[in-house]
């Protein structure tokens, strides 16, 4: 019996955890389709489109002379010029 309130208790912690953590990694943009941002690696670029993919947003930027890259918003860490 103690057990299984241990196990329940620990599924509840797991899910609020997961929880936060989606909520935690998806903030909301300071950038938008059309302005031109920097990236750490790839230098600047124009973002092309933004899409909402529930978790998380997908960014694809146009970078000059590198060309056109993908990439989760919140890993890129993409600065608005």
């Amino acid at each position: 019996s103690t057990l299984m309130r241990s196990s329940a208790a620990s599924d509840v912690y797991k899910r609020q955890a997961r929880n936060f953590g989606n909520s935690a990694m998806k903030k909301p943009l300071d950038y938008a389709v059309g302005d031109t941002v920097s990236h750490l690696k790839f230098g600047t670029g124009v973002v092309k489109q933004i899409i909402d993919g529930g978790r998380a947003y997908e960014v694809t930027v146009d970078f000059s002379g590198v060309g056109v890259k993908k990439m989760f918003a919140s890993f890129a860490k993409l600065k608005k010029l």
